[in-house]
């Protein structure tokens, strides 16, 4: 196996295995008694930001948002409150573990970006512990 069709596999049993959470957490998020604030963090911004608006349409138009969507209609926008948002906590590529470069950082991805998105995920939490 090369180490793109690893990490295609390997996206795929990650996205497979997310979607089987939220769906698993489904049950308990809609009988909650009390409001929910939700926050999906997608990390490793920094290997895919050259395909961001894939990546962004995934989560928001996709399998995962028909969760989303689906907490929203039953418990309504006052009982629900969700954000979604990216980052790249740390800057790294991606390796196996024997230290085999799977996949590289993506060129233009700086600390500039990475603040900016750490900074928008500070004041998402900031936000949260207010409401």
């Amino acid at each position: 196996m090369t180490a793109q069709q690893f990490l295609d596999e390997y996206r795929a049993d990650r996205l497979k295995e997310e979607l089987n959470v939220v769906n698993m957490l489904l049950p308990r998020l809609l009988d909650a008694k009390s409001k929910i604030w939700m926050l999906t963090v997608v990390t490793k911004q920094d290997l895919w930001w050259n395909d961001r608006q894939n990546v962004n349409a995934y989560y928001t138009q996709g399998a995962y948002d028909a969760v989303i969507q689906e907490i929203y209609k039953q418990r309504g926008q006052q009982n629900f409150w969700h954000e979604y948002l990216s980052v790249a906590p740390v800057l790294s590529n991606f390796t196996s573990g024997a230290g085999e470069m799977l996949a590289s950082n993506t060129g233009g991805y700086d600390q500039n970006i990475q603040y900016a998105n750490l900074n928008m995920l500070l004041k998402t939490f900031d936000v949260f512990a207010r409401r």
